[in-house]
């Protein structure tokens, strides 16, 4: 992914600062005052603007990318293909669309360089609203959810469905009714309490000998 901050400092200002610091190190020398305190001030007010300047981009783009990245997936469903070669050719559509509009609305540099990166964004948008989905909406029944949040839970239905549908298409439902199962806790409970008894037999036998 490119680094859509770079786009963003003053690098024209920053040349001057450079040129100006390299006049004041050749005629005053290293040790000056002058240009101590100059290199001081600089790197200091240079800290404070890329501080202020990446939170307030961060949030905006966190919020630009949410609302650009959603509507394609939920446009493409590029999850609903299992085979590889066919899933790779929606998400390339979907990294030239994300990216024109997101340099659109940020006026920068800004790009996904790989698919990769693009789904690995779109999960973290879908994880955050599960998180939410299950922290603000646990009593709340569907109907009552409104606005954005609704918007995203259509999109996290969507790409559940598509899943399943894609599992279902690519193997046999014998092979899916008895693989999909999660394991028995009691199953689990038995061999676990077999262990304990296997290691405290061990045990007694090695203090014993």
């Amino acid at each position: 992914m490119g680094h859509w901050f770079l786009s963003n400092i003053p690098w024209k200002a920053l040349a001057v600062y450079g040129v100006v610091g390299l006049v004041t190190l050749g005629t005053r020398g290293v040790d000056d005052y002058g240009f101590i305190a100059f290199v001081m001030v600089g790197v200091l007010f240079f800290s404070l603007f890329i501080l202020i300047t990446h939170i307030r981009l961060n949030y905006h783009y966190d919020a630009v990318i949410r609302n650009i990245i959603i509507p394609e997936f939920m446009d493409k469903r590029p999850f609903r293909e299992f085979n590889t070669a066919r899933k790779e050719v929606i998400l390339e559509e979907i990294l030239a669309n994300v990216n024109n509009s997101v340099n659109l609305k940020l006026k920068t540099d800004y790009s996904f360089t790989n698919t990769i990166d693009l789904v690995i964004q779109y999960n973290e948008c879908m994880d955050k609203f599960k998180r939410q989905l299950d922290k603000l909406y646990a009593e709340v029944p569907d109907e009552e959810i409104k606005g954005w949040d609704k918007f995203m839970l259509a999109a996290k239905n969507m790409a559940d469905e598509d899943i399943e549908y894609a599992i279902n298409n690519a193997y046999s439902p014998d092979l899916i009714q008895k693989y999909c199962k999660r394991e028995n806790n009691s199953n689990n409970n038995i061999i676990n309490e077999r262990q304990d008894i296997l290691s405290r037999n061990q045990l007694s036998q090695n203090r014993t000998s």
